[in-house]
């Protein structure tokens, strides 16, 4: 991540400011005429569109990288737990069903019931994908199951042939060591 210019017009904000800013910008996703009017009535500062463009996406890019540290931070913690994936996702799947549930009967926030219907509706889907993968996977390994058993009779053909071919040469190689006769003195 770049960090800004050492001339950078947003330097010589405080952290509070940038904090505020970045609110601003990010949580209250004001527009960028009205993040200007504030700037300019709240602390005297003018700054062109183009300036407040750039700076959105800079803390946008900013967030999403210290984000997605605090967000490895807690998938290590729940590795290191020794959770169960599969409980871990209907448990999510029955959050996403309750806040569902909430929002649509207060009718409040559309968007956001939209949002979590969605995301509801895309965990079903991907259930479903996993079933459909581990029922193919099944069904998969009791065909080549099915198949291997048709190919045990010859498969045992072939030991018996292989048996019997490893005593034929047996045979051949105490007749060439010991001779035909004596080899039959022995067998009578």
């Amino acid at each position: 991540m770049r960090k800004l210019r050492s001339d950078s017009c947003w330097k010589d904000l405080s952290p509070e400011q940038w904090e505020t800013l970045e609110g601003w910008l990010l949580d209250e996703n004001i527009s960028y005429r009205e993040a200007q009017e504030r700037l300019s009535s709240e602390w005297g500062l003018t700054r062109s569109l183009s300036s407040l463009v750039r700076l959105r996406k800079y803390c946008a890019k900013t967030r999403a990288i210290n984000g997605m540290r605090e967000t490895m931070k807690a998938a290590e913690k729940v590795n290191e737990s020794g959770a169960n994936l599969e409980a871990l996702r209907d448990s999510v799947r029955r959050v996403l069903s309750r806040r569902y549930f909430e929002q649509a009967a207060s009718g409040e926030n559309l968007k956001e019931l939209a949002v979590v219907g969605r995301l509801l509706s895309e965990s079903e889907n991907r259930e479903i994908r996993r079933e459909r993968l581990a029922f193919a996977r099944e069904r998969w390994q009791f065909r080549v199951t099915k198949e291997a058993m048709k190919a045990l009779p010859m498969l045992d053909e072939w030991k018996k042939q292989a048996e019997e071919m490893e005593e034929k040469r047996m045979e051949e190689l105490r007749i060439k060591l010991f001779g035909k006769k004596l080899c039959d003195s022995i067998i009578q």
